[in-house]
């Protein structure tokens, strides 16, 4: 079982990257024009969560799974495909 949590992207510096599956490099982010209001999001494989969430302020979760699937598929986590203009 995985758990996950989404905060804004301000708070990456708060995150243990030892205790989640995600990297600081390969870490996804929302499509937002203000740069503060950007989210992002790391998962964990147990329920334990990470001592570090706790000083998250922005925190919204934590998601199991299913929940977590539900989050990535809302508007705001869409990536448009680039598009080869040559064509």
């Amino acid at each position: 079982m995985r758990t996950s949590i989404v905060f804004n992207q301000n708070e990456t510096s708060k995150v243990n990257f030892f205790e989640v599956l995600q990297s600081q490099d390969n870490l996804q982010y929302t499509l937002n024009c203000d740069w503060n209001l950007v989210k992002t999001y790391v998962t964990w494989p147990s329920d334990n969560t990470p001592s570090f969430v706790s000083n998250l302020i922005t925190a919204e979760g934590p998601y199991n799974e299913d929940a977590m699937a539900a989050v990535l598929e809302s508007y705001e986590w869409l990536v448009m495909p680039e598009v080869d203009s040559a064509q």
